[in-house]
């Protein structure tokens, strides 16, 4: 019978989520889950409202020739990307730091 020994990581999880059984699944306020669904809900409002519309701009005027109106759109489109892809990495730092756990 040998005896293995497993990582103490794999065991965390499992053993958290026993604990919380035990206790009454008692909640703990976690800042990097309300950012996680910030970002989320940030970034889906983003899409539906402002990427969509530009890159459908976007699109016409390159079908059509119009490069101009093209141009305008993408230089309209990058800083709102770059703000996205700033919240969604917001939203990893605070999981990986863990904020407030």
């Amino acid at each position: 019978m040998g005896s293995e020994k497993s990582s103490p990581l794999s065991q965390k999880p499992l053993c958290e989520a026993l604990g919380n059984l035990k206790s009454g699944l008692s909640y703990t306020p976690c800042y990097h889950a309300f950012m996680d669904v910030f970002a989320l809900v940030v970034g889906g409002v983003m899409g539906v409202t402002l990427f969509a519309p530009l890159a459908r701009r976007r699109a016409d005027a390159l079908e059509s020739g119009d490069d101009v109106t093209a141009t305008d759109a993408q230089a309209r489109i990058i800083p709102l990307a770059l703000l996205d892809t700033a919240l969604v990495l917001l939203a990893v730092l605070a999981m990986v730091d863990r904020w407030a756990s």
